[in-house]
């Protein structure tokens, strides 16, 4: 319901202000990504249902799941709801065989995709976390979902390498992370320092 309402709203926003998708920024993604995040929603949500219930709300992930691969937003993303997807197929008989296939290409893309992103986090951290041009995130975003995906297509390939790949990803996402939570630190406590320095100067 929540991903009904999340992509009805953005829909709904679009033709009220008649804007074109393609003066659009980023913030597209976020369409295939509330679709994509539903589905792995509903893979830990079904195992706490049965009955036709489970049925109808995996019906509901599966066609999200290939709307949002299709649109793929994020390729990291993608493989992960489709990975949930393939676990989840004894209560939607699907073919396995076309699933993999797309599953396999998204973790591939993404694969690809990690290097400029790996690139581009550092760029993101040398400059003090500070962007060049408008963003909506900073790109080690990116580098957990990446992560997610590649670790959740591993382990339904049975692919230690892209097992591992996704787990060095975690761990580069957590440097960043604490690299990213420091330069902000840093900054606030600055900004504080300079704030009591000007107060003291005024009086």
């Amino acid at each position: 319901m929540t991903t009904v309402i999340a992509v009805g709203r953005f829909f709904a926003a679009l033709t009220a202000r008649d804007v074109d998708l393609h003066s659009l920024d980023g913030s597209w993604f976020l369409v295939p990504a509330v679709l994509l995040g539903g589905v792995i929603a509903t893979d830990r949500l079904t195992t706490r249902l049965g009955g036709p219930w489970a049925k109808a709300l995996w019906g509901l992930a599966t066609g999200s799941a290939l709307i949002g691969w299709i649109a793929m937003g994020c390729a990291g993303l993608a493989a992960a709801a489709l990975s949930a997807v393939l676990r989840g197929r004894a209560l939607v008989p699907l073919p396995s065989a076309w699933l993999i296939a797309a599953m396999v290409v998204s973790v591939s893309v993404a694969i690809v995709l990690a290097m400029p992103v790996l690139v581009l986090s550092t760029g993101f951290l040398l400059r003090r976390c500070a962007f060049r041009a408008a963003g909506s995130w900073p790109p080690t975003f990116l580098t957990a979902v990446f992560s997610f995906g590649a670790l959740q297509a591993g382990g339904v390939l049975h692919a230690p390498m892209r097992a591992a790949i996704g787990q060095g990803a975690a761990y580069a996402t957590l440097v960043f992370w604490a690299v990213t939570a420091g330069w902000n630190v840093m900054r606030a406590w600055r900004r504080g320092t300079d704030a009591s320095a000007a107060s003291s100067l005024s009086r």
